[in-house]
């Protein structure tokens, strides 16, 4: 008697939870980031972006940021602008655009930015403690491995639908 090969799974079925599990992480991450900092009037999507504006090595405009956060462009001009009318941020001209001004931290935003990283490094280290850096970085690689082919993806979908029309005559 032959014994059948052992299938494997389709990749839909492996894929499939590890972006469920992403999108829960996604919630969740969100929810704590916000607790940490709303004592200082901030949410998690604020932090971000102080943390995008203070981690550049160079002042970069909101197009920019974004593309480096993987964020749209609209919804860091929101945030970017009430962080403006809290004091924590400041636009600069842009000696390379007139109209594209460069997004720089004020000193508020900078104090803001050094008491957040006083509370998220002892923060990661309980929430990594007991994972190996190797399982970690390997966790890294792969999301970024998902998130490129999403990207790359999302790029041939929009630009195989240019032309087309939907149902109702309008550009897809």
């Amino acid at each position: 008697m032959q014994m059948e090969p052992k299938r494997s799974k389709p990749k839909e079925a492996s894929l499939t939870p590890l972006l469920l599990s992403v999108f829960r992480l996604n919630d969740t991450l969100l929810t704590a980031g916000d607790r940490l900092v709303e004592d200082l009037g901030l949410t998690s999507s604020k932090w971000q972006l102080l943390g995008a504006v203070a981690e550049a090595p160079v002042p970069l405009t909101l197009a920019s940021l974004a593309r480096r956060r993987g964020l749209s462009r609209q919804g860091v001009r929101i945030v970017a602008k009430s962080l403006v009318l809290s004091g924590h941020l400041q636009f600069i001209a842009n000696p390379d655009h007139r109209n594209a001004q460069l997004a720089v931290l004020t000193a508020e935003g900078q104090h803001t930015w050094l008491t957040i990283r006083g509370r998220q490094v002892p923060w990661a280290m309980q929430i990594g403690e007991g994972i190996s850096d190797t399982r970690i970085m390997d966790a890294v690689a792969l999301l970024e491995l998902v998130r490129s082919r999403l990207q790359n993806y999302e790029r041939t979908i929009t630009s195989s639908l240019k032309g087309f029309k939907n149902a109702s005559g309008e550009p897809a």
